[in-house]
């Protein structure tokens, strides 16, 4: 009889053997041997191996091999065989595993899951006896190695299931990593805040966190959040794909559970902010935090480039009265982080820009012009040089938009960016407001339309 062995993991030996190991729907017959072997690449003098266990599961990835109408089971006699790195005979021993089906519904068709007695470097299963009045197809047979805590003795590349939490100099941003894992196409990361140092890590995380994808083995988040705890796990998956048509992805098990638990400082405590964030593909996201003052208006927003590592950061000014005047343009800073930027935009004579520079009686019409420091669109844009960005047009002090308005508070001027058209250069916009008469109005809308006085 010709073994047929179908391995969907990375093979690790080259003795055909792979952390994990099946047999599907047909595959599963009697005489069928399947192997498994540790991957000693990753023991190495730096780590501690503990709590590896070996397993076996029996589980449909679809129903179509069920029968609604009629109760049903699937019983097997696996015999399992232990062997030392030497291929020495260490341990044997025989299981069954028996699934059963009610004929009411799917969900009631439960995994069967067993645990092995003993654990050696490489292992084998075979199928002693079949029997059952289910059909095999959508049945899975799997052999496998579960791993628990490692415990890290010095630092190394590899060792087991390893993971790490690192904060930023300043605590703006938090690096999570993790080992590479055998086998794993990409990595579930789930993770959720709490300001209530007392909640366990369950219930922070089964109120509903965020969780990403990603095909690399470190994912960094910001920084955002008041003064409390971050509590995260991470995941493997493994994709494989059943009689080459439908992809099927397996999950791996969450590791270090209770133990990932980190402190988190508190971010920009004493001022008001909002924090906006969506996700894409791979876990690449956009995030912005806008900052306000006492009255609840936006002073600065802060929006992060991941993909190019930069901040794009905009301000807004107001006058005397209250009413939004300035709007300053985006600038792009390299390498920032999401925070706030004191005295961000400044005047010419490097102080910080304010209502003085632009909403007095001298300076409504006659602005002071802003610095270059800090500014995407003047000569001291920091990308200069790079051949690209030595065309990113300069404003000349005036990268700002500067708005008008009359008693009535509605806006009855506006500039555009540069000194062309500033304020008080004659090229701005203007806005009339007309009225209407009440001859007018009786014509349009008829007489009894009402007094113009209270309409217009």
């Amino acid at each position: 009889m010709r073994l047929k062995i179908i391995i969907l993991f990375l093979l690790i030996s080259i003795s055909g053997y792979s952390q994990q190991n099946y047999l599907m729907g047909s595959g599963i017959e009697l005489g069928k041997v399947i192997g498994i072997s540790e991957d000693l690449g990753l023991i190495n003098n730096g780590v501690l191996v503990g709590n590896k266990e070996s397993y076996i599961r029996l589980y449909y990835d679809n129903l179509k091999g069920i029968n609604y109408g009629s109760r049903g089971w699937y019983k097997l006699k696996l015999g399992v065989k232990g062997y030392d790195v030497n291929y020495q005979l260490e341990h044997e021993g025989v299981y069954d595993l028996e699934i059963h089906h009610d004929g009411i519904g799917k969900e009631l068709v439960e995994e069967v899951y067993g645990m092995v007695d003993f654990v050696s470097a490489r292992m084998e299963l075979e199928v002693l006896s079949v029997g059952g009045n289910m059909s095999s197809e959508g049945l899975v047979l799997e052999f496998g190695y579960k791993y628990g805590e490692w415990e890290i003795v010095e630092s190394v590349n590899y060792g087991g299931w390893v993971t790490g939490f690192q904060p930023s100099a300043s605590e703006n941003k938090y690096l999570i990593y993790w080992d590479y894992y055998p086998g794993a196409s990409y990595y579930e990361l789930e993770y959720s805040f709490s300001e209530d140092l007392e909640e366990s890590w369950q219930s922070n995380l089964s109120r509903g966190g965020t969780r990403i994808i990603t095909h690399e083995q470190y994912y960094e988040i910001s920084g955002v959040f008041p003064k409390g705890h971050i509590d995260y796990r991470i995941r493997p998956v493994f994709e494989r794909r059943v009689g080459g048509e439908k992809e099927i992805n397996r999950y791996g098990w969450y590791e270090g559970l209770g133990s990932q638990r980190k402190q988190t400082v508190g971010h920009e405590e004493g001022k008001s902010w909002s924090y906006q964030v969506s996700y894409g593909v791979d876990g690449v996201r956009s995030e912005q935090l806008s900052y306000f003052d006492a009255t609840g208006r936006v002073r600065q927003s802060v929006v992060k480039d991941w993909y190019n590592e930069n901040v794009i950061i905009g301000e807004q000014f107001y006058g005397f009265n209250g009413e939004p005047s300035i709007q300053t343009l985006p600038s792009i800073l390299p390498g920032g982080d999401l925070k706030y930027r004191d005295n961000f935009t400044k005047s010419l004579g490097g102080s910080a820009f304010n209502k003085n520079d632009f909403a007095t009686d001298e300076k409504l019409a006659s602005p002071t012009a802003i610095s270059t420091e800090n500014q995407y669109f003047s000569g001291g844009n920091a990308f200069k040089g790079d051949g690209l960005h030595d065309y990113v047009a300069d404003a000349e002090g005036y990268g700002y938009v500067q708005s008008m308005f009359d008693a009535q508070g509605r806006v009855t001027r506006v500039s555009n960016v540069g000194p062309t058209h500033k304020m008080g250069s004659g090229h701005e916009v203007e806005i009339w407001y007309g009225s209407v008469g009440q001859a007018e109005l009786d014509r349009i809308f008829g007489n009894e339309v009402g007094y113009c006085v209270f309409r217009f």
